[in-house]
Protein backbone atom coordinates (compact mmCIF):
# COMPACT_ATOMS: atom_id res chain seq x y z
CA UNK A 1 0.00 0.00 0.00
CA UNK A 2 1.55 3.26 -1.15
CA UNK A 3 0.73 5.32 1.92
CA UNK A 4 1.41 2.60 4.47
CA UNK A 5 3.41 4.90 6.70
CA UNK A 6 0.74 7.59 6.97
CA UNK A 7 -1.40 5.90 9.61
CA UNK A 8 1.65 4.82 11.62
CA UNK A 9 3.03 8.35 11.36
CA UNK A 10 -0.30 9.61 12.72
CA UNK A 11 -0.03 7.23 15.68
CA UNK A 12 3.54 8.31 16.36
CA UNK A 13 2.31 11.89 16.31
CA UNK A 14 -0.41 11.07 18.86
CA UNK A 15 2.21 9.59 21.17
CA UNK A 16 4.65 12.46 20.66
CA UNK A 17 1.94 15.01 21.42
CA UNK A 18 0.98 13.14 24.61
CA UNK A 19 4.60 12.78 25.75
CA UNK A 20 5.33 16.47 25.26
CA UNK A 21 2.21 17.39 27.20
CA UNK A 22 2.88 14.75 29.90
CA UNK A 23 6.45 15.98 30.45
CA UNK A 24 5.69 19.70 30.34
CA UNK A 25 6.27 21.62 33.61
CA UNK A 26 2.61 22.63 33.72
CA UNK A 27 1.39 19.02 33.40
CA UNK A 28 3.82 17.82 36.06
CA UNK A 29 2.60 20.56 38.37
CA UNK A 30 -1.02 19.69 37.59
CA UNK A 31 -0.44 16.02 38.51
CA UNK A 32 1.36 16.95 41.73
CA UNK A 33 -1.41 19.36 42.70
CA UNK A 34 -4.10 16.80 41.88
CA UNK A 35 -2.45 14.08 43.95
CA UNK A 36 -1.93 16.41 46.89
CA UNK A 37 -5.59 17.42 46.80
CA UNK A 38 -6.87 13.89 46.08
CA UNK A 39 -4.38 11.46 47.69
CA UNK A 40 -6.13 8.30 46.47
CA UNK A 41 -5.01 5.72 43.91
CA UNK A 42 -7.48 5.59 41.02
CA UNK A 43 -8.08 2.51 38.86
CA UNK A 44 -10.66 1.41 36.31
CA UNK A 45 -11.55 -1.99 34.88
CA UNK A 46 -13.26 -1.43 31.55
CA UNK A 47 -14.08 -2.80 28.14
CA UNK A 48 -11.56 -2.70 25.30
CA UNK A 49 -14.12 -0.61 23.35
CA UNK A 50 -12.55 2.61 22.07
CA UNK A 51 -15.64 4.61 23.08
CA UNK A 52 -15.18 3.63 26.73
CA UNK A 53 -12.83 6.50 27.61
CA UNK A 54 -13.58 7.39 31.22
CA UNK A 55 -10.28 9.17 31.83
CA UNK A 56 -11.11 11.59 29.04
CA UNK A 57 -14.75 11.92 30.12
CA UNK A 58 -13.80 12.98 33.65
CA UNK A 59 -11.27 15.59 32.44
CA UNK A 60 -8.44 14.16 34.50
CA UNK A 61 -4.80 15.21 34.18
CA UNK A 62 -2.72 12.79 32.12
CA UNK A 63 -1.39 9.86 34.10
CA UNK A 64 -3.87 9.92 37.01
CA UNK A 65 -6.08 6.90 36.29
CA UNK A 66 -4.71 3.39 35.67
CA UNK A 67 -6.89 1.49 33.19
CA UNK A 68 -7.22 -2.27 32.72
CA UNK A 69 -8.88 -3.25 29.43
CA UNK A 70 -10.49 -6.49 28.28
CA UNK A 71 -13.50 -7.77 26.30
CA UNK A 72 -16.16 -9.77 28.08
CA UNK A 73 -16.30 -11.02 31.67
CA UNK A 74 -13.32 -10.17 33.84
CA UNK A 75 -11.45 -13.13 35.34
CA UNK A 76 -9.10 -13.24 38.30
CA UNK A 77 -6.14 -14.55 36.31
CA UNK A 78 -2.64 -14.98 37.75
CA UNK A 79 -1.21 -12.16 35.62
CA UNK A 80 -4.01 -9.76 36.56
CA UNK A 81 -3.71 -10.64 40.24
CA UNK A 82 0.01 -9.86 40.31
CA UNK A 83 -0.32 -6.65 38.32
CA UNK A 84 -3.32 -5.30 40.24
CA UNK A 85 -1.80 -6.18 43.62
CA UNK A 86 1.44 -4.40 42.75
CA UNK A 87 -0.45 -1.30 41.59
CA UNK A 88 -2.56 -1.20 44.75
CA UNK A 89 0.39 -1.72 47.07
CA UNK A 90 2.22 1.26 45.57
CA UNK A 91 -0.49 3.43 47.15
CA UNK A 92 -1.27 1.40 50.25
CA UNK A 93 2.41 1.30 51.28
CA UNK A 94 2.20 5.10 51.35
CA UNK A 95 -0.76 4.89 53.74
CA UNK A 96 -3.27 5.92 51.06
CA UNK A 97 -6.57 4.47 49.93
CA UNK A 98 -7.55 3.24 46.46
CA UNK A 99 -10.73 3.75 44.44
CA UNK A 100 -11.43 1.05 41.87
CA UNK A 101 -14.12 1.40 39.22
CA UNK A 102 -15.58 -1.71 37.61
CA UNK A 103 -17.30 -0.36 34.52
CA UNK A 104 -19.79 -1.32 31.84
CA UNK A 105 -20.98 0.73 28.86
CA UNK A 106 -24.05 1.16 26.66
CA UNK A 107 -25.70 3.56 24.21
CA UNK A 108 -29.03 5.16 25.14
CA UNK A 109 -29.95 5.82 21.50
CA UNK A 110 -29.16 2.45 19.93
CA UNK A 111 -28.98 -0.89 21.73
CA UNK A 112 -26.78 -2.29 18.95
CA UNK A 113 -24.11 0.27 19.88
CA UNK A 114 -23.73 -1.35 23.29
CA UNK A 115 -21.08 -3.77 24.42
CA UNK A 116 -20.60 -6.44 21.75
CA UNK A 117 -18.77 -8.66 24.23
CA UNK A 118 -22.09 -9.05 26.13
CA UNK A 119 -24.20 -9.16 22.94
CA UNK A 120 -25.31 -5.57 23.67
CA UNK A 121 -27.15 -6.84 26.76
CA UNK A 122 -26.55 -4.18 29.43
CA UNK A 123 -28.13 -6.25 32.21
CA UNK A 124 -25.76 -9.11 31.43
CA UNK A 125 -22.79 -6.70 31.53
CA UNK A 126 -23.95 -5.27 34.87
CA UNK A 127 -24.37 -8.72 36.42
CA UNK A 128 -20.91 -9.79 35.25
CA UNK A 129 -19.25 -6.67 36.60
CA UNK A 130 -21.06 -6.92 39.94
CA UNK A 131 -19.62 -10.43 40.21
CA UNK A 132 -16.10 -9.13 39.55
CA UNK A 133 -16.61 -6.28 42.04
CA UNK A 134 -17.52 -8.90 44.65
CA UNK A 135 -14.26 -10.72 43.91
CA UNK A 136 -12.30 -7.53 44.61
CA UNK A 137 -14.19 -7.17 47.90
CA UNK A 138 -13.55 -10.82 48.81
CA UNK A 139 -9.83 -10.42 48.25
CA UNK A 140 -9.29 -6.96 49.73
CA UNK A 141 -12.28 -6.68 52.06
CA UNK A 142 -15.37 -4.50 51.76
CA UNK A 143 -14.87 -1.19 53.56
CA UNK A 144 -11.08 -1.58 53.55
CA UNK A 145 -8.44 0.69 52.03
CA UNK A 146 -9.68 -0.52 48.62
CA UNK A 147 -13.09 0.83 47.63
CA UNK A 148 -14.69 -0.77 44.56
CA UNK A 149 -17.53 0.97 42.72
CA UNK A 150 -19.74 -0.23 39.86
CA UNK A 151 -19.69 2.43 37.15
CA UNK A 152 -21.93 2.74 34.11
CA UNK A 153 -20.80 4.72 31.06
CA UNK A 154 -23.30 5.95 28.46
CA UNK A 155 -21.34 6.45 25.25
CA UNK A 156 -23.66 8.86 23.39
CA UNK A 157 -22.99 11.71 25.82
CA UNK A 158 -20.09 9.98 27.64
CA UNK A 159 -21.87 10.32 30.97
CA UNK A 160 -21.29 8.28 34.13
CA UNK A 161 -23.75 6.34 36.26
CA UNK A 162 -22.33 5.76 39.73
CA UNK A 163 -23.86 2.79 41.51
CA UNK A 164 -23.99 2.85 45.29
CA UNK A 165 -22.58 0.26 47.67
CA UNK A 166 -25.54 -2.08 47.05
CA UNK A 167 -25.32 -1.39 43.28
CA UNK A 168 -29.09 -0.63 43.21
CA UNK A 169 -29.18 3.11 43.99
CA UNK A 170 -27.46 5.31 41.43
CA UNK A 171 -26.31 8.83 40.69
CA UNK A 172 -26.73 9.69 37.00
CA UNK A 173 -24.55 12.58 35.89
CA UNK A 174 -26.72 13.05 32.79
CA UNK A 175 -29.69 13.86 35.06
CA UNK A 176 -27.93 16.71 36.89
CA UNK A 177 -29.39 20.08 35.93
CA UNK A 178 -26.52 21.84 37.70
CA UNK A 179 -23.47 20.86 39.69
CA UNK A 180 -24.48 21.48 43.30
CA UNK A 181 -21.59 20.29 45.45
CA UNK A 182 -23.59 20.12 48.70
CA UNK A 183 -26.40 18.06 47.15
CA UNK A 184 -23.97 15.65 45.51
CA UNK A 185 -21.98 15.20 48.73
CA UNK A 186 -25.21 14.27 50.52
CA UNK A 187 -26.09 11.83 47.73
CA UNK A 188 -22.66 10.19 47.94
CA UNK A 189 -23.08 9.77 51.69
CA UNK A 190 -26.34 7.90 51.05
CA UNK A 191 -24.84 5.79 48.28
CA UNK A 192 -21.69 4.91 50.22
CA UNK A 193 -22.26 4.82 54.00
CA UNK A 194 -18.98 5.11 55.86
CA UNK A 195 -17.05 6.38 52.85
CA UNK A 196 -13.85 8.22 53.75
CA UNK A 197 -13.54 11.95 53.15
CA UNK A 198 -10.63 11.40 50.73
CA UNK A 199 -12.54 8.96 48.52
CA UNK A 200 -15.70 11.09 48.65
CA UNK A 201 -13.72 14.16 47.53
CA UNK A 202 -12.23 12.23 44.62
CA UNK A 203 -15.66 10.97 43.55
CA UNK A 204 -16.94 14.54 43.75
CA UNK A 205 -14.11 15.73 41.50
CA UNK A 206 -14.80 12.98 38.96
CA UNK A 207 -18.50 13.83 38.88
CA UNK A 208 -17.65 17.50 38.42
CA UNK A 209 -15.32 16.70 35.52
CA UNK A 210 -17.89 14.44 33.89
CA UNK A 211 -20.65 17.04 34.32
CA UNK A 212 -18.49 19.57 32.46
CA UNK A 213 -17.62 17.02 29.77
CA UNK A 214 -21.26 16.04 29.17
CA UNK A 215 -22.25 19.71 28.94
CA UNK A 216 -19.62 20.24 26.23
CA UNK A 217 -20.79 17.17 24.28
CA UNK A 218 -24.38 18.40 24.37
CA UNK A 219 -23.31 21.73 22.93
CA UNK A 220 -21.36 19.97 20.16
CA UNK A 221 -24.44 17.95 19.10
CA UNK A 222 -22.23 15.17 17.74
CA UNK A 223 -23.47 13.29 14.64
CA UNK A 224 -24.66 9.73 15.13
CA UNK A 225 -21.73 8.27 13.18
CA UNK A 226 -19.38 9.50 15.90
CA UNK A 227 -21.24 7.37 18.45
CA UNK A 228 -20.62 4.05 16.67
CA UNK A 229 -17.35 2.11 16.34
CA UNK A 230 -14.69 4.04 14.41
CA UNK A 231 -11.54 2.36 15.72
CA UNK A 232 -8.56 1.97 13.42
CA UNK A 233 -6.03 0.64 15.91
CA UNK A 234 -6.02 -2.73 17.68
CA UNK A 235 -3.60 -2.30 20.59
CA UNK A 236 -2.35 -5.30 22.55
CA UNK A 237 -0.31 -5.22 25.76
CA UNK A 238 0.84 -2.76 28.41
CA UNK A 239 2.06 0.84 28.42
CA UNK A 240 -0.88 2.22 26.43
CA UNK A 241 -1.91 4.91 28.89
CA UNK A 242 -0.80 7.57 26.42
CA UNK A 243 -3.71 6.79 24.08
CA UNK A 244 -6.64 8.85 25.36
CA UNK A 245 -8.35 9.70 22.06
CA UNK A 246 -11.87 8.26 22.24
CA UNK A 247 -13.20 5.84 19.63
CA UNK A 248 -9.87 5.45 17.83
CA UNK A 249 -8.30 2.33 19.38
CA UNK A 250 -9.46 -0.98 20.82
CA UNK A 251 -7.12 -1.72 23.72
CA UNK A 252 -6.56 -5.25 25.06
CA UNK A 253 -4.42 -5.32 28.18
CA UNK A 254 -3.59 -9.06 28.05
CA UNK A 255 -4.96 -9.41 31.60
CA UNK A 256 -7.13 -12.45 30.93
CA UNK A 257 -6.68 -16.10 30.07
CA UNK A 258 -9.02 -15.35 27.16
CA UNK A 259 -7.03 -12.48 25.67
CA UNK A 260 -6.80 -14.35 22.38
CA UNK A 261 -10.59 -14.29 22.04
CA UNK A 262 -10.57 -10.55 22.77
CA UNK A 263 -8.00 -9.93 20.04
CA UNK A 264 -10.11 -11.81 17.49
CA UNK A 265 -13.22 -9.83 18.52
CA UNK A 266 -11.29 -6.58 18.14
CA UNK A 267 -10.01 -7.45 14.68
CA UNK A 268 -13.54 -8.38 13.58
CA UNK A 269 -14.79 -4.97 14.77
CA UNK A 270 -12.08 -3.22 12.75
CA UNK A 271 -12.85 -5.43 9.75
CA UNK A 272 -16.50 -4.31 9.95
CA UNK A 273 -15.30 -0.70 10.21
CA UNK A 274 -13.39 -1.17 6.95
CA UNK A 275 -16.30 -2.80 5.13
CA UNK A 276 -18.78 -0.17 6.29
CA UNK A 277 -16.52 2.74 5.33
CA UNK A 278 -16.28 4.04 8.91
CA UNK A 279 -12.50 3.91 8.45
CA UNK A 280 -10.48 4.28 5.26
CA UNK A 281 -9.50 1.19 3.28
CA UNK A 282 -6.78 3.28 1.70
CA UNK A 283 -5.14 3.88 5.08
CA UNK A 284 -6.04 0.53 6.63
CA UNK A 285 -5.53 -0.15 10.33
CA UNK A 286 -2.71 -0.80 12.79
CA UNK A 287 -2.04 -3.85 14.92
CA UNK A 288 -0.04 -2.34 17.76
CA UNK A 289 1.85 -4.56 20.22
CA UNK A 290 3.21 -2.83 23.29
CA UNK A 291 4.93 -3.20 26.61
CA UNK A 292 6.26 -0.70 29.14
CA UNK A 293 9.25 -0.14 31.37
CA UNK A 294 10.68 2.08 34.08
CA UNK A 295 14.42 2.36 34.39
CA UNK A 296 15.52 0.78 37.68
CA UNK A 297 19.09 2.04 38.05
CA UNK A 298 19.64 0.31 41.40
CA UNK A 299 18.60 -3.12 40.06
CA UNK A 300 20.70 -2.66 36.94
CA UNK A 301 23.76 -1.83 39.05
CA UNK A 302 23.23 -4.93 41.20
CA UNK A 303 22.99 -7.12 38.09
CA UNK A 304 25.74 -5.28 36.27
CA UNK A 305 23.45 -5.07 33.26
CA UNK A 306 22.45 -1.58 32.15
CA UNK A 307 19.29 -1.29 30.09
CA UNK A 308 17.86 -4.64 31.18
CA UNK A 309 14.38 -3.23 31.91
CA UNK A 310 14.17 -1.83 28.40
CA UNK A 311 15.32 -5.11 26.86
CA UNK A 312 12.83 -7.10 28.94
CA UNK A 313 10.07 -4.79 27.68
CA UNK A 314 11.22 -5.39 24.09
CA UNK A 315 10.86 -9.14 24.49
CA UNK A 316 7.40 -8.78 26.07
CA UNK A 317 6.25 -6.49 23.25
CA UNK A 318 7.54 -8.87 20.57
CA UNK A 319 5.84 -11.77 22.31
CA UNK A 320 2.56 -9.81 22.35
CA UNK A 321 2.86 -9.25 18.59
CA UNK A 322 3.69 -12.90 17.97
CA UNK A 323 0.71 -14.03 20.04
CA UNK A 324 -1.69 -11.59 18.36
CA UNK A 325 -0.68 -12.67 14.86
CA UNK A 326 -0.98 -16.33 15.76
CA UNK A 327 -4.51 -16.06 17.17
CA UNK A 328 -5.70 -13.87 14.29
CA UNK A 329 -4.46 -16.39 11.74
CA UNK A 330 -5.78 -19.36 13.71
CA UNK A 331 -9.28 -18.05 14.44
CA UNK A 332 -10.29 -15.87 11.52
CA UNK A 333 -11.88 -17.69 8.56
CA UNK A 334 -9.32 -18.08 5.79
CA UNK A 335 -11.25 -15.86 3.38
CA UNK A 336 -11.65 -13.06 5.92
CA UNK A 337 -8.00 -13.41 6.98
CA UNK A 338 -6.75 -13.08 3.40
CA UNK A 339 -9.03 -10.09 2.80
CA UNK A 340 -7.86 -8.37 5.97
CA UNK A 341 -4.11 -8.79 5.68
CA UNK A 342 -3.48 -6.13 2.98
CA UNK A 343 -5.00 -3.49 5.26
CA UNK A 344 -3.07 -4.38 8.44
CA UNK A 345 0.12 -2.52 9.39
CA UNK A 346 2.27 -3.85 12.26
CA UNK A 347 3.88 -1.68 14.91
CA UNK A 348 5.74 -2.98 17.98
CA UNK A 349 6.67 -0.48 20.70
CA UNK A 350 7.82 -0.11 24.29
CA UNK A 351 6.72 2.87 26.38
CA UNK A 352 8.94 4.65 28.89
CA UNK A 353 6.52 5.29 31.77
CA UNK A 354 8.62 8.20 33.02
CA UNK A 355 8.03 10.16 29.82
CA UNK A 356 4.98 8.54 28.20
CA UNK A 357 6.98 8.27 24.95
CA UNK A 358 7.20 5.01 23.07
CA UNK A 359 10.20 3.57 21.26
CA UNK A 360 9.62 1.51 18.13
CA UNK A 361 11.03 -2.00 18.30
CA UNK A 362 12.63 -2.52 14.92
CA UNK A 363 13.64 -6.14 15.43
CA UNK A 364 10.27 -7.85 15.09
CA UNK A 365 11.60 -11.29 14.16
CA UNK A 366 8.76 -13.57 15.22
CA UNK A 367 10.51 -16.90 14.68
Amino acid sequence: MSNEGSLIDWLKGVNEEYSQRFCSPSAQMERRSFRLKYPVGLFCFGCMDGRNNIHNATELPAGIMKNYRHAGPWEWSNSLDQLFYGDLMYWINQGKECLVFVSYHFSKSNKDWGCAAFECDTNKAIASNINFKKKIERVYGAGSAVSSVLLGFETDEESMIIHGHDCAQVLRVADLVEFNETDIQEKLTVLFPGISLEVKNLLLRLISGNFNHVSKNRRKNRPAVALNHNERVVAVGQGLGWFYRPNQAIIIGMHSNKSGEAIVKAVKIVYDNLLSGRISKEKGFILLASSSFCRDIRAEKLMGCAGSEERRACERAKENMRFALEVIKAHLPKKKYSELMPYMHLLTVITDLDTGKFIEVKDTDLD
